[in-house]
């Protein structure tokens, strides 16, 4: 139903009675922290739909179109009631669009795809779309508004400085009204109806629950006030340094220059990322290749020249590779931060916390999750990547890490008392298995690493520097001293073979249909936990500097950053104990690193 001037104040009143709704905007543009901005609004109660139009088209009465006195009507009404419930797809988005109006939803979040992620953890990343998700439940998206654009060639293209493909920006706002409408109705019914199945799935799944297993709905209550979380946390957004980033670029392409005529002398042509051009170059590293996956048409196996694989070769080249794509993406990195700031040097990335099947976040545009810190990047500069990133006038920043979180979760899992025991003593766990086994430090965590990431024995192998039996032998001195480790790793391989799904401490399910994942399942197990108490992490912290002036401002892995205030320094005591008690250990407790700057987020003082 079209919403006019004539109908608004029934169709208000009518919305006001139901407690759940859906909510979609179509916009100018999918860049609201970039001046895009709404041009209607679709609210459904299950039964209608109904279109809130705020432009003026052609041959279209000004009865049609509403104004600004009518979004305001809508917001105080509607949009501000804390005891609704809200249905939408990509929530954050919606919200931010409607924020760039003065309109601020209140109430509980129901973002589909965070759902729906939680239902089926294991979907394609394209089954999470709101067509995908309505076509298999029987509500096929309406292509009219796509087809229109496509056949009109209603877009612009943006050229970006860090892909050889323009950016295709699609006009929805030039897109006729009579097409438009449908099309914005459709989506808001197929939002509610989502809404509706994916609850009716949740109880269905609750109702068939075990009582030895945990609730699901645990993870749903916390996910859904992640929204609102990383919505506030994305708002406020991190500052960055232009001038830094223009002397970066400069230093980096200068650098990757030197390299690649270092490239050229050495290898005879000239550097490109090949895999050809590296099988050759590498060939008597033949018995260090690590085989990648099998390519999706043929089913080839190939050799993988990662960094991390050819970080264990003896040729010289294999450095000076790892230089360039270090160089390459630094200056990638930069480009991306120009890119995505706004006018007042602000990024607000998009932080996903249904990114990935273990939970995980994952960022974009630009990608924040990448960004690591000094002692991990290979080298010390004066142009890490993290220094373009600089507090806000008047704070200071506080980085609170967890340390060796999955470690101590896997130790936790597995009832390790012997390895607990040192590590409660004070050593590292890294060192913990060193000493247990009677091995290096380099060797226990590299086996660790392999251990949590189910890696095989040849590409242990390689990573060691020894042959495939040594490999093999090292990993059994490990397990021969804490053989719960090992029972716990199979354990987990044997539930998710003959289950075909797991739970993790607050009772996330991850699901393992295809018996070829299953020895994934140790690695989604644990990393999937770690992810859990960082959320929760999250909101705890949230809440507790809701009525203060400092904030939090990223989540990069393990880590969250805060902007804190120059009136209330001391805070990150407290903060530090909010993230130690957000996993319940029994044995071995979580521990939290915090470094403070107040220069960037690269300058620990």
């Amino acid at each position: 139903m079209i919403v006019t001037t004539e109908n608004f104040d029934y169709v208000l009143d009518r919305l006001s009675e139901h407690p759940e709704l859906s909510i979609d905007t179509e916009t100018t543009g999918l860049r609201p922290y970039h001046g895009d901005r709404l041009f209607s609004v679709i609210i459904s109660d299950g039964e209608d739909s109904f279109y809130f139009n705020f432009q003026k088209y052609d041959g279209v009465g000004d009865n049609f179109v509403l104004d600004g006195r009518h979004l305001e009507e809508l917001n105080t009404l509607l949009l501000s009631d804390d005891k609704r419930t809200w249905r939408l797809q990509n929530a954050r988005y919606d919200m931010a669009i409607l924020r760039n109006d003065g309109c601020e939803i209140e109430g509980d979040i129901h973002d589909l795809k965070v759902y729906e992620r939680i239902l089926h953890n294991d979907l394609l990343p394209g089954e999470y779309s709101l067509g995908e998700m309505g076509a298999k439940r029987g509500w096929p998206k309406d292509d009219s508004v796509e087809r229109y654009i496509d056949d009109n060639k209603l877009w612009t293209e943006i050229p970006t400085p860090t892909s050889k493909t323009p950016e295709k920006r699609k006009h929805y706002d030039k897109v006729p009204f009579d097409i438009i409408v449908p099309y914005g109705e459709r989506d808001g019914t197929i939002t509610y109806k989502i809404g509706d199945s994916q609850l009716a799935s949740l109880n269905q799944y609750e109702r068939g629950r075990l009582k030895k297993w945990p609730s699901i709905l645990q993870v749903v209550d916390n996910e859904q006030q992640l929204i609102r979380t990383v919505y506030e946390m994305e708002k406020v957004g991190v500052c960055i340094d232009r001038d830094f980033c223009e002397r970066a670029i400069t230093h980096e392409q200068a650098k990757r220059a030197v390299l690649e005529e270092e490239f050229e002398e050495a290898a005879g042509e000239p550097y490109k990322n090949s895999r050809p051009l590296f099988e050759r170059l590498f060939e008597d590293e033949r018995d260090r290749w690590i085989m990648g996956k099998p390519t999706k048409k043929k089913q080839e196996i190939n050799p993988s020249f990662s960094s991390e694989n050819i970080a264990h070769f003896r040729n010289p080249l294999a450095q000076v590779v790892m230089d360039l794509r270090r160089t390459t993406s630094s200056e990638k990195a930069y480009l991306e931060f120009m890119w995505h700031s706004t006018e007042e040097g602000r990024i607000h990335a998009n932080f996903d916390q249904a990114g990935t099947v273990t939970g995980r976040f994952t960022s974009s545009k630009p990608n924040l999750q990448n960004k690591k810190k000094n002692r991990e990047e290979g080298e010390v500069s004066d142009f890490m990547v993290r220094r373009a990133i600089v507090p806000s006038p008047g704070f200071y920043f506080v980085m609170a890490d967890y340390d060796q979180v999955e470690y101590r979760i896997m130790l936790e899992y597995a009832k390790a008392k012997g390895l607990i025991e040192r590590v409660l003593g004070g050593l590292d766990v890294h060192q913990a298995t060193a000493e247990l086994a009677g091995i290096s430090r380099f060797q226990a965590k590299t086996l660790n690493f392999s251990i949590i990431y189910g890696s095989g024995d040849r590409a242990l192998a390689a990573k060691l520097g020894v042959k495939v039996k040594e490999a093999r032998d090292l990993k059994k001195q490990i397990f021969s001293q804490a053989p719960q480790i090992e029972k716990f790793v199979d354990n987990v391989k044997y539930t998710a073979r003959n289950r075909k799904f797991l739970f993790n401490w607050l009772g996330r399910r991850y699901s393992f249909s295809n018996p070829e994942l299953v020895y994934k399942s140790p690695n989604t197990l644990i990393q999937g936990s770690a992810s859990d108490v960082l959320k929760v992490a999250m909101n705890r912290c949230h809440r507790y500097l809701k009525p203060l002036k400092s904030r939090m401002v990223l989540t990069i892995h393990d880590e969250l950053v805060f902007e804190i205030h120059h009136s209330e320094a001391g805070i990150e005591e407290d903060l530090q104990h909010i993230m130690v008690g957000s996993f319940p250990s029994k044995l071995l407790p979580l521990t939290v690193g915090v470094d403070r700057s107040t220069i960037s987020l690269a300058d620990k003082e």
